[in-house]
This record gives structure tokens, sequence and C-alpha cells, in this order.
């Protein structure tokens, strides 16, 4: 599987445990940045009810203006939401099948560093 483009092959093994490592590094700041956003979002929208309620009903002349503007407003803030609950999922749970690929690539270099014997071993639920 590895075997016909082996130098291709560790590039790339090389480059997701890069990625791997960074993001693991960073995860727990992630989380806590994209929660912020998600609080954020739901502060901002909880404030501008009574901002809208205060403006009284004098300048009806305004309101294509006011529409526009909340309806672009509510656009940003539903797109800050969707990121921030996606980001929030994606650090829980992110790049498993990366995690998966390394894993049996590694499993794959150690079978073939010991030799080209055949194995009746099992490791992690793997036959090898």
């Amino acid at each position: 599987m590895f075997q016909s483009l082996h130098g291709l092959d560790d590039e790339y093994v090389t480059k997701c445990r890069s990625t791997l490592l960074f993001w693991d590094r960073f995860r727990y700041a992630m989380f806590a940045l994209f929660a912020a956003c998600l609080v954020a979002v739901i502060w901002l929208s909880v404030q501008v009810v009574p901002m809208m309620n205060a403006i009284g009903q004098g300048n009806r002349q305004m309101a294509w203006l006011g529409f526009s503007t909340g309806a672009l407003i509510g656009l940003v803030l539903a797109t800050i939401f969707h990121n921030a609950v996606f980001g929030m999922i994606f650090t829980v749970g992110g790049f498993r099948s990366e995690r998966l690929m390394l894993k049996y690539y590694d499993l794959l270099q150690q079978h073939e560093t010991c030799g080209n014997h055949v194995h009746n071993d099992t490791r992690d639920g793997i036959a090898l």
C-alpha cells in the first residue's frame, strides 16, 4: 500500500504528524476561543433587543436601513455562531482519520522492520 510511493508517503506522514502536534498543542486554547466567541454572540444577541426597543417609533422612514443593517449583523452573528460550534466540535474529535492513518502507518513500518516472515501477532486488535 505505501510501497509504490514510499518517499511521498513519508513526506505526507511527516506533514500529518507536524499538523497533529501543532493542533494538540493549541487544542484547549482553540476550544476556549470558540467558547468565548459563542458566549459573545449570545450576549450580543440578547443586548440588541433592548437597544432596538429604545429606538422608538418616530424613525419609520429609516426602517429599510435598519432592516438591512440588522439583516447583515444577523448574518455575521449566525456565521460566527456556526463557526464557533463547529470549531468546538472539531477540537473535541478532529483529525480522526489522520490519527488512524498514522497508527496504521507506524504498525506497517514496524512490521516491515521485523522482516518479511509471517507473524501471527495481534496488536490493538489489528492482525499483523
